[in-house]
């Protein structure tokens, strides 16, 4: 066992296989069974993910790396570029010779908390890392029944449902509901912006809880949301932070900063802290004035106007060139429409949404929806087509 000290950038704890990322004059190359895997992958052929951490000189090679097939659970090099594109993953850089160390296929441990990591770990190690992982590890509620099954078109596409939380009394509705997510919108009573840090801290604490677990979206930014209260209860629960895209990419730049701020001082305070995911937010009247590129988001989710997508045909045309938009960068968009009719599910459904955020009361019925039509079928419906 090899014990290593470097430098964490992105939180978290990881778990896997190395994968040496080597270049000749500037092109990347990877370990041929991860290429083979790939080329399985990409014919449809069925296999169990294999989670994978990149080994490499520089960070910019691993973020710019697609792989099919595999799981990338963590991110070790020695130079770090902040101005690559950043994946959320448990990072560690300043990693000296770190892709000479490494061997590929060799079990790999990463603690990105404090910067260390194991390669090669021992028994008693990895033993020592399941039970803590145990500890820590969100209280999750195993949800059995029919109510709270993931829901799937006639023609296999599965569509996350998720539950708009507005008021206290909506978190037990949407729970009940059999809500496969909940999304708390800025301004929401759930969480109200003028709370100090520690009784935000105790609030995402206490929501967590009372949803056993199932992911939590947060709209809102640095001054809507605690950060620190935020990454601290992220130990607990699965949570996202959702910015609105629409203040432009300095603001998202600074957010990030900050966040990168917070957790460092977290670090150096030893306070626990757990991985929060970045997602945008937008309307969809400002979804032209935006670059989805520029941003660095794991979802994106879009905000209809209260009155649905039937108000004007070119709400549909422009939700469907931003789904596009969203697919060609792998960003599953999601879209909150809080009382939905029948023809904006089956529009939903054609344009080739992943999920959508209803209020509670919608949240049966649109799930028996998702499960009685098929894709093709809406987007012929959509088309006009016979």
């Amino acid at each position: 066992m090899q014990r290593l000290r470097g430098k964490p950038v992105y939180p978290g704890s990881a778990l896997g296989t190395a994968a040496v990322i080597r270049s000749a004059q500037g092109i990347p190359f990877l370990p041929a069974p991860v290429i083979d895997q790939m080329a399985l992958a990409g014919h449809g052929a069925r296999q169990e993910p294999l989670d994978l951490v990149l080994v490499t000189d520089d960070y910019s090679l691993a973020a710019g790396m697609h792989l099919p097939g595999h799981n990338v659970v963590a991110i070790l090099c020695d130079q770090y570029d902040s101005a690559a594109k950043q994946l959320q993953v448990p990072t560690v850089v300043d990693l000296q010779g770190i892709t000479e160390k490494a061997k590929d296929y060799d079990l790999v441990l990463v603690d990105a908390e404090s910067g260390v990591v194991l390669l090669d770990p021992d028994g008693v190690t990895l033993s020592l890392y399941q039970a803590e992982q145990e500890r820590i590890s969100p209280r999750r509620r195993l949800f059995l029944d029919y109510t709270h099954q993931a829901v799937r078109t006639s023609d296999g596409r599965e569509i996350r449902v998720l539950g708009r939380l507005q008021t206290t009394a909506d978190i037990g509705r949407a729970m009940e509901s059999g809500a496969d997510g909940l999304f708390v919108p800025t301004a929401s009573a759930v969480l109200p912006p003028h709370m100090d840090d520690e009784a935000q801290h105790e609030t995402l604490l206490a929501l967590g809880e009372e949803c056993s677990g199932k992911a939590i979206t947060v709209a809102g930014d640095a001054q809507t949301v605690s950060i620190p209260s935020l990454l601290r209860a992220a130990t607990r629960t699965e949570y996202t932070l959702a910015v609105p895209l629409a203040s432009g990419l300095p603001a998202f730049a600074g957010l990030l900063d900050y966040i990168a701020e917070a957790r460092g001082y977290a670090i150096e305070e030893q306070l626990p802290i757990g991985p929060v995911k970045i997602a945008g937010v937008l309307s969809l009247t400002d979804a032209a004035k935006v670059d989805l590129s520029e941003f660095n988001l794991t979802r994106l989710i879009v905000v209809l106007p209260a009155e649905g997508l039937q108000s004007c045909h070119n709400l549909i045309a422009a939700l469907d060139a931003l789904v596009v938009e969203a697919a060609n960068l792998m960003l599953p968009l999601e879209v909150v429409l809080p009382s939905p009719t029948e023809s904006d599910l089956h529009a939903l459904i054609g344009v080739g949404v992943a999920g959508v955020v209803v209020d509670p009361a919608h949240i049966q019925s649109a799930k028996s929806l998702i499960r009685t039509v098929s894709v093709a079928d809406c987007r012929s419906e959509l088309l006009g087509a016979p």
